[in-house]
């Protein structure tokens, strides 16, 4: 039994990597919209751009409630003394979920400051229609 808790948490620790290296991607594509739209450039494409593509928000939404699911699932499938064993990586598995926790609010920051920025450029552009 211990190999498969430890498998499952094998599982959640590589969905929580995935995770945290799409919010980067997706903050980073965020910034690079904001500077081809402020500056009118093409943002430089990286090698490690072209590896790793962000996928779309409902993906990545999927991929959040595959995680949810999977914690779910492990927690009530196994016993304390099963968990108890795999302690090293459920410490890991408690700090991929802070790292993420950190980066969804930077995220949601980000994105916040993108709506932002978009409704003073709607404003701007319908006091300009008025004269």
């Amino acid at each position: 039994m211990p190999n498969k808790a430890k498998c499952s948490l094998e599982a959640i620790i590589e969905v929580s990597r995935q995770l945290l290296s799409q919010f980067d991607l997706h903050i980073e594509s965020l910034k690079n919209e904001d500077i081809t739209e402020n500056k009118t450039i093409l943002a430089t494409t990286t090698s490690k751009n072209l590896k790793q593509i962000p996928i779309s928000d409902e993906q990545l939404l999927e991929l959040v409630a595959y995680r949810e699911s999977l914690i779910v699932t492990f927690f009530e499938t196994y016993t304390q003394e099963q968990l108890e064993a795999q302690l090293v990586y459920i410490n890991e598995m408690v700090l991929l979920d802070q790292q993420l926790i950190l980066k969804s609010k930077s995220h949601k920051q980000a994105l916040a400051t993108r709506v932002l920025k978009l409704k003073k450029s709607k404003k701007v552009s319908n006091l300009y229609k008025k004269y």
